[in-house]
Order: C-alpha cells, then sequence, then structure tokens
C-alpha cells in the first residue's frame, strides 16, 4: 500500500494549483459571438467584456464553499 501525502503536508512542499470548471460554468451561460466581440473562444475576453457574467461565476464558487 502506498503512503500518500495529505493536502497539507502538499502545500507545506509545493504550490497546487486546481483547475475547476470555469470553462464549463462559462459555456452554461450561453454566451454567443458579440459577447466575445470578435474573440471567439478566448474566455479571458470575458473579464473585459462581460465582467458581470465573470463575476457571477466566482460569486457562486464561493457559496458553494471554493
Amino acid at each position: 500500500m502506498i503512503n500518500k501525502p495529505n493536502f497539507i503536508q502538499l502545500l507545506n512542499e509545493k504550490i497546487i494549483v486546481f483547475d475547476g470548471a470555469m470553462g464549463t460554468s462559462i459555456q452554461n451561460c450561453h454566451l454567443n459571438s458579440d459577447d466575445f466581440q470578435g474573440k471567439d473562444g478566448c474566455n479571458e475576453w470575458l473579464v473585459i467584456s462581460k465582467p458581470e457574467t465573470i463575476r457571477s461565476i466566482h460569486e457562486s464558487f464561493l457559496k458553494a464553499g471554493a
């Protein structure tokens, strides 16, 4: 049996990055090409073009305990 380190042990050893469901959450907003202002598929651009949508997604993560 392999002894796996727990989360706190790993934090003491290195930086840990979790990749959540941001892309899926953006897709669930049913945004269109106009929302991306010609930069279709560039989710990062939504911080500029649709900040209220991105804010809402992050707030929902916080409410869920993330």
